[in-house]
């Protein structure tokens, strides 16, 4: 499934804060100097087992 209605290329996301699995906090998007890359998988899935075994 592919969504369309983010960020297009090049534009800066919108911050937001989410937790981490130490129960710290991580913010994504803004202003930032580097490109983050984030990637959602789920232990039911598949694919994620094949991409993360």
């Amino acid at each position: 499934m592919i969504n369309n209605n983010g960020p297009q290329l090049g534009e800066t996301p919108k911050p937001m804060t989410l937790m981490s699995l130490n129960q710290g906090e991580i913010t994504l998007g803004g202003a930032q100097a580097k490109s983050t890359l984030v990637l959602f998988v789920a232990p039911s899935c598949p694919i994620c087992k094949v991409l993360l075994p």
